[in-house]
C-alpha cells in the first residue's frame, strides 16, 4: 500500500510551524507553550510543572542548598547536569542541579526562561549554553518574531494529529504545494548573530541584577575535525557545509566575547576542549 511504501522510504512533508529542529512531527509530541513555543508534556511522569525533566524545584529554595540552574539545548538536556549533581554530591550533598534545557531550544527561549524563572528559583549559579539551534536557518520568521498558537480547536488538533501520522496525506499536500505554497528556510538564522549576542547579554544582565554569577559555555562539535554531515544541508538547517562551519565558529566566538564583558560572567570553552583532543 502507498502508506507503507512512503514510510519505508522515509518520506515526510511537514507544513506546521517550523524551527528546523525539532520537526513539526516531533513538536506534536511536545506541549505547546505561548512563551517558550514548546516544553516537555507536563503530565508525563518525571516532568515538573515548568515543563522540564526532573523533580519539582522547591520554592522557596531550602536553606543551605546550593542551587545550579542550567539553560540550554539538546547538549544540556541530555543529562550532564544530573551527572554533575551526582559527582559533586559525593563531597557536597547540599548541591542541587536543575535542568531547564530542551532539544531545539535557542537563546531566545533561554532569555524568556531567565526573565521568568531566576527570581522564582533563586539559583546560586547559572550555566548557559546556546548556539547550535540559533544558527540554523529560520522557517517563516526568526525566533524573536515567531508566535505559537497554543489554544487550537479540537478539530484542528485532530487534523494536525492525522496529518503528522499519515504520510499519504503529506504526499498529497506536497503534490499541491505549487498551488498552496511550501515551507522553505529563510536567508537568516533562527537567531541572527547580533540578536544572539543581545540574548546572552540579557540573560547575564538579569542574573547580575539578582547577584547570580553566570557560566557561559561554548558548544562542542566534531564537525571541525570530521566534517559536517550531509543532512545538515539536505534537511535545510544550513545553506552549505562551509556556511554551517563558519557560523558554528562565529557563534562560539560571540559566547567567548560575551563571557569577558562582566566580572561575574565566566567561560567554559567546551569547543576548545574538544578541538584539542586527538581522539575525536
Amino acid at each position: 500500500p502507498p502508506e507503507i511504501y512512503l514510510r519505508l522510504t522515509g518520506f515526510r512533508y511537514e507544513t506546521d510551524v517550523q524551527f528546523g529542529y525539532p520537526r513539526p512531527y516531533q513538536l506534536s509530541a511536545a506541549e505547546r507553550d505561548e512563551n517558550l513555543f514548546w516544553t516537555f508534556p507536563k503530565l508525563r511522569p518525571g516532568i515538573n510543572s515548568y515543563g522540564f525533566e526532573g523533580a519539582e524545584p522547591a520554592r522557596p529554595k531550602p536553606a543551605g542548598t546550593y542551587r545550579i540552574l542550567y539553560l540550554g539545548n539538546t547538549c544540556t538536556a541530555e543529562g550532564f547536569p544530573s551527572m554533575t549533581e551526582l559527582i559533586v554530591r559525593e563531597t557536597n550533598p547540599a548541591v542541587e542541579c536543575i535542568n531547564f534545557a530542551a532539544p531545539g531550544y535557542s537563546s531566545y527561549q533561554g532569555k524568556v526562561l531567565a526573565r521568568t524563572c531566576l527570581t522564582e528559583l533563586t539559583p546560586d549559579l547559572l550555566v548557559v549554553s546556546f548556539g547550535w539551534n540559533d544558527r540554523w536557518l529560520a522557517y517563516g520568521s526568526p525566533d524573536e518574531s515567531k508566535k505559537m498558537i497554543v489554544k487550537r480547536s479540537a478539530a484542528a488538533e485532530r487534523m494536525s494529529g492525522l496529518y503528522n501520522r499519515w504520510r499519504l496525506l503529506q504526499f498529497c499536500r506536497k503534490a499541491l504545494s505549487p498551488v498552496l505554497g511550501k515551507p522553505t528556510p529563510l536567508d537568516v538564522s533562527r537567531v541572527p548573530a547580533d540578536q544572539f549576542r543581545k540574548n546572552l547579554e540579557e540573560i547575564g544582565s538579569d542574573a547580575r541584577t539578582l547577584g547570580i554569577p553566570v557560566v557561559f559555555a561554548t558548544e562542542p562539535s566534531s564537525h571541525p575535525s570530521i566534517g559536517v554531515p550531509d543532512d545538515v544541508v539536505t534537511s535545510g538547517f544550513a545553506k552549505s557545509k562551509e556556511t554551517s562551519l563558519a557560523l558554528f565558529r562565529e557563534y562560539n566566538d560571540v559566547v567567548r566575547e560575551v563571557a569577558r564583558e562582566q566580572g561575574s560572567w565566566h567561560l567554559i570553552d567546551l569547543d576548545a576542549l574538544m578541538s584539542s583532543r586527538s581522539d575525536v
